[in-house]
């Protein structure tokens, strides 16, 4: 009876036999290749003898393979294009479907990897998890729609429902819903001098710095979505708006250019027209570190020119003694000398924080003086009139100026008799 029951069941096209180590089942089911295992309608129909180690599962599943080895299909239509691929593994309706000649690859979600026909060792988990690929190589896609939308891009890695790569050689984590990536240590850049060559000092500091412009602002996620090619989906989960803080990529890219700091890398400019501008942020730390440095030189100068000042006002009050003591004397001649001289003298005290005395001497016969403190860039900033003659002592007050150094200047009858500099501190 059981004899009488298999050979209906051949006659009706559905087989179960054992034949050069193959094992079928299912109408038109492949019957050739060693070490294979063919279950479902029209499964690995075309697998010639040279075939090797092949198993599939599924109505259609590996139709197409002639030459292909070691391939295991799970599912309608999987790998059905296949022809001389090794090595793949696909699970899921439509997986791997476009497969022709790509190996060493692994698909596990319905129409993952569904485009593929010539990539090599791609891996994609998920619902349509790299389906656009063709030909790229070396891909990783984990998560339902994730994978870039170009088929000819390889080395990328796609983590996250909608995680989207744009070039080749690309790390995405997350879609644009997403607001916090973290861990419990910092992100390590491999840093080791065994392996850093031409290291030259010619990072840019202040003059960098300064020029930046720091905004805050809110992300158009709808217009980026639209641009990576990512259509909205009932289920997505909305995207939140909030304000964040950063630098506009464009305006750090023509900064750094102007300036000629053509060894900075914390923009990330597009590598196609798929791909959007990027900041790298970590890659300011250097040129901050440097414009730290060079600020803390200005000080360490500032102080020395302050220590100096110290000393040339201990020598000017040593000669003001003097000055007076031989006055004392009754030298006649030399104060109407004295009266026809012209002279700028250090203010006091200096450096200051609430006032300072300037003191000069004009003769009579100067018809217009005036004082005229600069930035040390050389910018006028006030201008004194001077309309005593003789000994002059001028009070200038610490609120009309900011804290800084400065320059001040004597100019009678529009001639530069001389310039000093001071110091107004905090």
């Amino acid at each position: 009876m059981r004899k009488l029951m298999l050979t209906a069941a051949l006659a009706a096209g559905v087989g179960l036999m054992a034949q050069a180590q193959i094992t079928t089942f299912g109408t038109n089911a492949g019957t050739l290749g060693n070490l294979g295992s063919y279950y479902g309608y029209f499964a690995g129909n075309s697998t010639t003898s040279s075939g090797i180690g092949n198993s599939f599962y599924g109505a259609y599943t590996g139709q197409n393979n002639t030459t292909g080895d070691y391939n295991s299909g799970y599912g309608y239509r999987t790998m059905y294009r296949i022809t001389t691929g090794i090595r793949n593994t696909a699970v899921g309706p439509w997986a791997m479907y476009n497969n022709e000649t790509g190996s060493r690859n692994a698909a596990v979600g319905a129409l993952s990897l569904h485009g593929n026909t010539s990539g090599r060792s791609n891996s994609a988990l998920g619902n349509n998890a790299l389906a656009a690929n063709q030909t790229g190589s070396d891909n990783v896609a984990v998560g339902a729609e994730s994978g870039p939308g170009s088929g000819a891009l390889s080395n990328t890695t796609c983590l996250g429902h909608d995680a989207t790569a744009t070039a080749s050689d690309q790390v995405r984590l997350g879609n644009i819903s997403v607001t916090s990536i973290g861990g419990y240590a910092n992100w390590s850049n491999i840093s080791d001098g065994r392996f850093k060559q031409n290291v030259t000092e010619n990072v840019m500091g202040l003059d960098f710095i300064n020029q930046l412009r720091p905004v805050s602002y809110t992300l158009d996620a709808a217009a980026l979505n639209a641009f990576l090619g990512i259509e909205a989906d009932a289920e997505d989960r909305p995207v939140p708006t909030y304000y964040q803080t950063g630098f506009i990529a464009q305006e750090v890219e023509a900064t750094a250019k102007d300036l000629g700091f053509t060894t900075f890398n914390g923009v990330d400019k597009p590598a196609n027209e798929a791909s959007h501008y990027g900041i790298r942020y970590s890659e300011f730390v250097v040129p901050l570190v440097k414009a730290v440095q060079e600020l803390s030189a200005q000080v360490e100068a500032q102080q020395q020119l302050l220590d100096r000042v110290t000393e040339l006002e201990a020598k000017i009050a040593e000669l003001e003694t003097e000055n007076r003591l031989g006055a004392n004397s009754g030298a006649t001649g030399a104060s109407l000398e004295a009266a026809e001289t012209t002279a700028l003298y250090q203010n006091s005290p200096n450096p200051f924080h609430s006032s300072t005395e300037i003191r000069l001497q004009l003769p009579m016969t100067v018809a217009q003086a005036e004082i005229v403190i600069y930035t040390l860039d050389g910018k006028p900033v006030k201008t004194i009139p001077v309309t005593e003659r003789g000994q002059v002592a001028l009070v200038l007050e610490a609120s009309s100026l900011s804290a800084g150094m400065y320059h001040y200047a004597l100019l009678a009858d529009q001639e530069l008799i001389a310039t000093k500099r001071m110091v107004l501190t905090h």
